[in-house]
Protein backbone atom coordinates (compact mmCIF):
# COMPACT_ATOMS: atom_id res chain seq x y z
CA UNK A 1 0.00 0.00 0.00
CA UNK A 2 2.73 2.51 0.94
CA UNK A 3 4.62 1.85 -2.32
CA UNK A 4 1.47 2.60 -4.29
CA UNK A 5 0.37 5.61 -2.24
CA UNK A 6 3.85 7.19 -1.89
CA UNK A 7 5.90 5.73 -4.75
CA UNK A 8 9.01 7.86 -4.18
CA UNK A 9 9.24 7.30 -0.43
CA UNK A 10 11.46 4.69 1.22
CA UNK A 11 9.11 3.58 4.00
CA UNK A 12 10.73 0.45 5.44
CA UNK A 13 11.73 2.04 8.76
CA UNK A 14 8.33 3.70 9.17
CA UNK A 15 6.61 0.41 8.37
CA UNK A 16 8.55 -1.31 11.16
CA UNK A 17 7.22 1.32 13.58
CA UNK A 18 3.68 0.91 12.25
CA UNK A 19 3.87 -2.86 12.59
CA UNK A 20 5.25 -2.59 16.13
CA UNK A 21 2.52 -0.14 17.14
CA UNK A 22 -0.36 -2.13 15.65
CA UNK A 23 1.01 -5.57 16.38
CA UNK A 24 -1.64 -8.27 16.55
CA UNK A 25 -3.76 -9.55 13.65
CA UNK A 26 -6.87 -8.32 15.50
CA UNK A 27 -5.40 -4.83 15.77
CA UNK A 28 -4.48 -4.88 12.07
CA UNK A 29 -8.08 -5.74 11.19
CA UNK A 30 -9.27 -2.83 13.33
CA UNK A 31 -6.71 -0.45 11.82
CA UNK A 32 -7.67 -1.38 8.25
CA UNK A 33 -11.41 -1.57 8.94
CA UNK A 34 -12.24 2.06 8.05
CA UNK A 35 -10.41 1.73 4.71
CA UNK A 36 -12.25 -1.48 3.90
CA UNK A 37 -15.60 0.05 4.88
CA UNK A 38 -14.96 3.01 2.57
CA UNK A 39 -14.14 0.73 -0.34
CA UNK A 40 -17.20 -1.42 0.33
CA UNK A 41 -19.40 1.68 0.73
CA UNK A 42 -20.94 0.27 3.90
CA UNK A 43 -23.10 2.24 6.30
CA UNK A 44 -22.00 2.81 9.87
CA UNK A 45 -23.82 1.07 12.71
CA UNK A 46 -26.89 3.03 13.84
CA UNK A 47 -25.12 4.12 17.03
CA UNK A 48 -22.54 5.97 14.91
CA UNK A 49 -24.82 7.40 12.21
CA UNK A 50 -24.85 10.92 13.69
CA UNK A 51 -21.07 10.95 14.15
CA UNK A 52 -20.64 9.71 10.57
CA UNK A 53 -22.82 12.56 9.30
CA UNK A 54 -20.52 15.09 10.98
CA UNK A 55 -17.46 13.28 9.66
CA UNK A 56 -18.66 13.46 6.05
CA UNK A 57 -19.77 17.12 6.06
CA UNK A 58 -17.36 19.82 4.85
CA UNK A 59 -15.54 21.69 7.62
CA UNK A 60 -17.13 24.87 8.92
CA UNK A 61 -13.90 26.58 9.97
CA UNK A 62 -11.09 27.68 7.66
CA UNK A 63 -8.93 24.68 6.90
CA UNK A 64 -5.65 23.88 5.18
CA UNK A 65 -5.81 20.93 2.80
CA UNK A 66 -2.47 19.52 1.67
CA UNK A 67 -2.13 16.90 -1.05
CA UNK A 68 0.96 15.14 -2.41
CA UNK A 69 1.39 15.49 -6.17
CA UNK A 70 2.44 11.81 -6.43
CA UNK A 71 -0.37 10.46 -4.21
CA UNK A 72 -1.30 7.00 -5.43
CA UNK A 73 -4.39 6.83 -3.21
CA UNK A 74 -6.18 9.95 -4.43
CA UNK A 75 -5.30 11.91 -7.55
CA UNK A 76 -4.26 15.56 -7.14
CA UNK A 77 -7.39 16.40 -9.18
CA UNK A 78 -9.25 15.74 -5.92
CA UNK A 79 -8.04 19.16 -4.77
CA UNK A 80 -10.42 20.86 -7.23
CA UNK A 81 -13.38 19.28 -5.42
CA UNK A 82 -11.83 20.19 -2.08
CA UNK A 83 -11.45 23.85 -3.08
CA UNK A 84 -15.16 23.96 -3.89
CA UNK A 85 -16.34 22.71 -0.49
CA UNK A 86 -13.96 24.37 1.95
CA UNK A 87 -15.20 27.53 3.70
CA UNK A 88 -13.83 31.02 3.10
CA UNK A 89 -10.36 31.54 4.52
CA UNK A 90 -9.27 28.01 3.64
CA UNK A 91 -6.30 27.09 1.49
CA UNK A 92 -5.37 24.12 -0.68
CA UNK A 93 -1.82 23.23 -1.70
CA UNK A 94 -0.29 20.43 -3.73
CA UNK A 95 3.13 19.40 -2.40
CA UNK A 96 5.66 18.39 -5.06
CA UNK A 97 7.81 15.27 -4.60
CA UNK A 98 5.33 13.81 -2.11
CA UNK A 99 2.74 11.07 -2.16
CA UNK A 100 0.02 10.21 0.35
CA UNK A 101 2.28 10.49 3.41
CA UNK A 102 3.52 13.98 2.58
CA UNK A 103 4.26 14.92 6.20
CA UNK A 104 6.90 12.17 6.21
CA UNK A 105 8.14 12.76 2.66
CA UNK A 106 8.41 16.56 2.73
CA UNK A 107 8.28 17.54 6.42
CA UNK A 108 9.94 20.95 5.98
CA UNK A 109 7.59 21.97 3.18
CA UNK A 110 4.54 20.73 5.09
CA UNK A 111 5.66 22.63 8.21
CA UNK A 112 6.22 25.78 6.13
CA UNK A 113 2.72 25.56 4.63
CA UNK A 114 1.14 25.01 8.04
CA UNK A 115 3.02 27.93 9.60
CA UNK A 116 2.06 30.17 6.69
CA UNK A 117 -1.58 29.18 7.12
CA UNK A 118 -1.84 29.52 10.91
CA UNK A 119 0.84 32.15 11.43
CA UNK A 120 4.05 31.92 13.38
CA UNK A 121 3.92 31.79 17.18
CA UNK A 122 4.41 34.97 19.11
Amino acid sequence: MWRRWSPGYYAEEDLRHVDAAIGTPESWRAALGPYRATIRNTRPPAAYAELNRWWTEPPRLPSLYLHGRDDGCATPAFTHWTENVLPAGSDVAIVDHAGHFLQLEQPEKVAELILTFVGTPG
